[in-house]
């Protein structure tokens, strides 16, 4: 009984139990900021406002900047050395540790 039934539903066509309403689309304009609708009223008045102000004072701090430009680079070998990883040799006790999870008697 239970394999008929397990064939009979392999084979109806899957189909999901939720529904979006409308096509996909992405926002053109930025939500509006505005505190939780469960927040504590201390938090929706004044204690908000002035997190507004802190939050639009350093976004527009970061977008200003000082006039340089952010250097990008496609390739990580275009990258200066300064900035580039720099691998490090193991020692053998090292590699002995990380082989045994830190469990070998230490020195």
């Amino acid at each position: 009984m239970k394999a008929s039934l397990r064939l009979l539903n392999a084979s109806k066509a899957r189909t999901p139990l939720i529904h979006f309403l409308g096509p996909r689309k992405t926002p053109t304009e930025p939500h509006v900021h505005r505190p939780h609708a469960m927040a504590p009223p201390e938090a929706k008045g004044e204690a908000f406002e002035a997190f507004l102000q802190k939050l639009n004072s350093y976004t527009s701090a970061s977008t200003s900047g000082a006039g340089t430009k952010a250097a990008t680079y496609r390739n990580f070998w275009e990258v200066p050395s300064y900035a580039s990883f720099r691998p490090t040799e193991l020692s053998d006790f090292e590699i002995e540790e990380i082989m045994t999870g830190g469990a070998a008697a230490r020195k």
